[in-house]
């Protein structure tokens, strides 16, 4: 089976297509203001790059802080649970994911099977948080 995987962030589309556990092709981009025509667009270049149309997938699965943005994705995954899988999947002895996006920061505790056991998110963009100076750091 042809599946894809997009991830949607607040500044960077990711497309990775894999045909039984091997990559075909994979793309990235800035996500830009327009973040839908930017997923169709970018989408779009790697099916013809490796040389296949919208009806050869069989499944197409989103995630990011846009997920939603992929109007002809079959489901999305949680930010959370994307992170913790990938690195299972990457380093199977990890127990911690520090993901550090445009948008949010998140800290995740990953059990021996890759589950998300716990996880604090940042409730702020970095870029509109207050000069630390001006933060209480604690004694």
């Amino acid at each position: 089976m042809i599946v894809a995987g997009i991830d949607v962030g607040g500044k960077n589309l990711h497309i990775v297509i894999k045909k039984d556990g091997q990559i075909l092709g994979k793309a990235a981009g800035p996500t830009g203001i327009k973040k839908a025509e930017a997923v169709e667009q970018l989408y779009d270049e790697v099916l013809k790059k490796v040389g296949l149309t919208r009806r050869d997938m069989g499944r197409v699965m989103a995630t990011g802080s846009s997920a939603k943005r992929v109007a002809f994705a079959n489901g999305s995954i949680p930010d959370v649970t994307a992170d913790a899988r990938g690195v299972y999947k990457l380093v199977p002895s990890a127990r911690m994911v520090i993901d550090v996006g445009a948008e949010e920061g998140r800290a995740i505790k990953v059990g021996p099977e890759g589950k998300v056991l716990d996880f604090a998110i940042n409730d702020k963009c970095a870029a509109v948080q207050a000069p630390l100076s001006r933060r209480y750091l604690g004694p």
